[in-house]
């Protein structure tokens, strides 16, 4: 297993994620002199030569490795997961570079699963982000096709963006209130068909009543 560990700085020191550095001693060093660490990708240089073996051995690289729903690069055998890779988008319906920490863990379980001898695919993977910032968070997911409808609602501090295209919710922007971007997520993600009903409560109030009543019988593991 190959990896691309992220550059750690401590002050003046310089260390690669796991190699020859531990959380123990960031903790042993913050006690010490207080020094939080910093995290920053590696140079592009550095993904060149990361890469460099994958071209050799027959793997197709545009802007990450090329991989398919199983993880599998062009070259059997041979899986990519995470930030160096390149799949499947399904709010777009293209491939392309999904770096952020959701859909690297769930492309690395799917990988190993493969890997190990199981089966396993991923189709529904799409860009997603959170963040907060002094008390304002904010979430986005999916695509903001320039052909979609878009409903917006602006209140207080605070804004409701949402994508519609061919009756389903591309994407979405909240910056505000985001307790309900979960049900969002699961939209896009999922490609749920909204009727005129669930587009309304939609742009009310998001629940899973949104939903029909199979799907959400299997997000509450049967419960209704």
């Amino acid at each position: 297993i190959k990896i691309i560990p992220l550059t750690i700085t401590l002050g003046d020191d310089v260390f690669l994620d796991g190699q020859g550095f531990t959380p123990l001693d960031m903790y042993a060093r913050y006690r010490k002199d207080g020094t939080l660490p910093k995290t920053a990708a590696r140079s592009v240089q550095d993904f060149a030569d990361f890469f460099a073996p994958f071209v050799q051995a027959g793997c197709e690289v545009n802007r990450g490795i090329v991989i398919n729903d199983t993880m599998q690069t062009t070259v059997n055998d041979i899986y990519a997961a995470g930030d160096c890779s390149e799949g499947y988008d399904s709010s777009t319906g293209t491939n392309r570079v999904l770096a952020i920490l959701p859909n690297a863990y769930m492309q690395g379980r799917c990988a190993g699963i493969n890997m190990a001898g199981g089966e396993s695919s991923l189709n529904d993977l799409i860009p997603m982000n959170s963040i907060g910032f002094f008390g304002l968070h904010c979430a986005t997911a999916g695509a903001y096709p320039a052909d979609a409808d878009i409903f917006e609602e602006k209140s207080g501090n605070g804004i409701r963006r949402l994508y519609v295209k061919d009756d389903c919710l591309a994407g979405f922007i909240i910056i505000g209130d985001v307790n309900r971007a979960g049900v969002y997520t699961s939209l896009v993600r999922e490609k749920t068909r909204l009727d005129e009903r669930a587009l309304e409560m939609l742009k009310a109030s998001p629940s899973l009543a949104i939903f029909s009543p199979e799907i959400r019988r299997r997000k509450l593991g049967g419960a209704v």
